[in-house]
């Protein structure tokens, strides 16, 4: 599997900077009203009316100066865009803009504190999930080179199947199949800041931890104790790393119960995108499951997920 088990314990606190100290200014967590949907749909779109009130984020008036930061806000975001899944440093926000990098850095932190932007463990900048579908380009190569792959796990499995990528410190669906027969499994919506589902809770999130080299992957996570979504979540990095550890090792990453109830999910991480991207195919279930039911999936995620990593690798930028 990709990445290695090698320092896993390294310091999450102890970041690589960037050339740019501007990004030393973090953003803060959405409000209340940002929900995430539980459709599976890439991203969440909705909300984008309050987004001229969110983007002035370095306290100007809505003067002609408030109204220029709302420009270079918008700028910035086509940037990330128009860059995406490439992540761009501040120092390139900031010489696109014309500013210096305080400036461009209170800008980058604003639209990700509203999740139009995610930081890297490099401390970059890309597209965050609610302006994951502006990248257009990059959505629709994503989605052709997997669309194939993932409707014969859902035809094989009779599951929903899920394509999702690490954005921030989400796993955020950006492509889906239903079952063709049967109910699909219900995921409820999870309120989060980055738009995602937690990494430290579902097999997903895993399974794209397993892909990031083994010194990033506490970077991405939030403080400990984790979150506790159930009484089935882990909480702590030892105990994550061990699931991590143990998913590498069978080449399926597995959960029941740990975000919601009820709710299985089976993921294994794909080779980087051709643009570096950190992907991961994702069954989730609900239900019981079976012996044979079990083994189906996994078998099915095992050999279709070389052929998703293979069109994505083969499929031009």
């Amino acid at each position: 599997m990709h990445g290695t088990n090698s320092d896993d314990d390294v310091n999450g606190d102890d970041v690589d900077r960037d050339d740019d100290r501007g990004d030393e200014t973090s953003g803060g967590g959405r409000t209340r009203g940002d929900r995430v949907g539980g459709n599976l749909g890439a991203g969440n779109a909705s909300g984008d009316a309050g987004t001229a009130a969110g983007v002035a984020g370095d306290g100007v008036s809505p003067t002609a100066g408030g109204v220029r930061s709302i420009h270079r806000a918008f700028a910035a975001l086509e940037l990330l865009v128009a860059a995406a899944p490439r992540a761009v440093r501040t120092s390139d926000v900031a010489a696109h803009l014309e500013v210096d990098p305080a400036t461009a850095s209170r800008l980058l932190a604003t639209l990700l504190a509203r999740g139009y932007a995610t930081r890297t463990p490099q401390r970059r900048y890309t597209v965050g999930p609610r302006s994951l579908r502006m990248a257009v380009d990059w959505m629709e190569r994503l989605r052709a080179a997997s669309d194939g792959p993932i409707t014969r796990v859902a035809r094989a499995t009779g599951e929903t199947v899920l394509l999702c990528q690490l954005l921030g410190g989400g796993a955020v669906p950006i492509a889906a199949r239903l079952p063709a027969a049967g109910p699909p499994a219900r995921i409820p919506p999870i309120e989060r800041a980055d738009g995602g589902y937690p990494i430290w809770a579902t097999a997903a999130g895993r399974a794209l931890l397993a892909a990031l080299p083994a010194a990033d992957r506490r970077r991405v996570l939030p403080p400990e104790p984790y979150p506790t979504l159930t009484g089935q979540t882990p909480t702590t990095w030892p105990r994550l790393r061990d699931a991590i550890r143990a998913g590498s090792r069978h080449g399926v990453h597995f959960e029941h119960g740990e975000t919601i109830a009820g709710l299985w999910c089976y993921a294994t991480p794909l080779l980087p995108g051709s643009d570096g991207e950190i992907l991961a195919l994702a069954v989730v279930a609900t239900g019981d499951l079976d012996t044979a039911r079990h083994a189906r999936i996994t078998r099915t995620l095992r050999a279709e997920s070389r052929a998703v990593a293979d069109h994505l690798a083969h499929t031009p930028a």
